[in-house]
């Protein structure tokens, strides 16, 4: 299933690589390619390219841009692997869903739990959290970490734990943000609206930190 969210990844990939654009266009799509799905890693090395590309442009502005943009993706790659320290186990158990009535058995959720799922369905598929896969595929990912049938409620559970910090300020959905995507996914087509509400306020972070660091860096 191609979704909106992946067509304009697409779009503004190909952009990026389109060598007939203008360097200022290839430039922002770039940026709205790292402000809006961040430095995904399919992205990163399109993304580079194009810093590449015009980094040294005799034209200041465009040359400016590029540098600027390369911050930006270094600060945004610095806070994806702070977020992502899979040397720092999760100690404390997560159990997914909000009542007994939706998970029929509790499911419990470390890092190590996740990860041998994740390789046990869809072997190094995983690490590609922009990737399309079927719906049978993400409906067998989530029934094997719930251990159960999805339900709105299981999923929704396992959606506030994925974004839930542990002691040190982690959050599973940082470390595998496949997991998340499909729990979101599974949201948004059985009609719950605020399906997106951890990823928006997570983007809106985002944004607003890029938007500090360009008006520091325009001073």
């Amino acid at each position: 299933m191609i979704t909106s969210r992946s067509e304009k990844i697409q779009r503004l990939r190909g952009l990026c690589q389109n060598e007939v654009a203008g360097p200022l266009e290839r430039i922002k799509a770039g940026e709205r390619l790292l402000i809006d799905f961040g430095p995904s890693e399919d992205s990163v090395p399109i993304i580079r390219k194009v810093i590449a590309a015009f980094f040294n442009s005799a034209d200041p502005q465009i040359a400016t841009r590029a540098q600027k943009l390369k911050i930006k993706l270094g600060k945004a790659l610095d806070l994806k692997r702070e977020a992502a320290k899979v040397d720092l186990p999760i100690e404390e158990s997560i159990v997914a869903g909000t009542s007994a009535s939706q998970v029929p058995r509790n499911v419990t959720l470390t890092f190590h739990s996740l990860m041998e799922i994740l390789e046990a369905e869809l072997g190094d598929q995983w690490r590609f959290s922009d990737r399309e896969f079927s719906p049978e595929t993400r409906l067998g990912l989530l029934e094997a970490i719930l251990e159960s049938k999805p339900t709105i409620g299981a999923v929704q559970g396992l959606q506030a734990e994925l974004y839930r910090k542990d002691e040190r300020g982690f959050k599973l959905a940082g470390i595998f943000p496949l997991v998340a995507r499909f729990a979101r996914e599974y949201l948004l087509q059985n009609g719950v609206a605020d399906a997106a509400k951890y990823e928006d306020e997570e983007q809106e972070k985002v944004r607003h930190w890029i938007q500090d660091l360009d008006a520091e860096m325009s001073k």
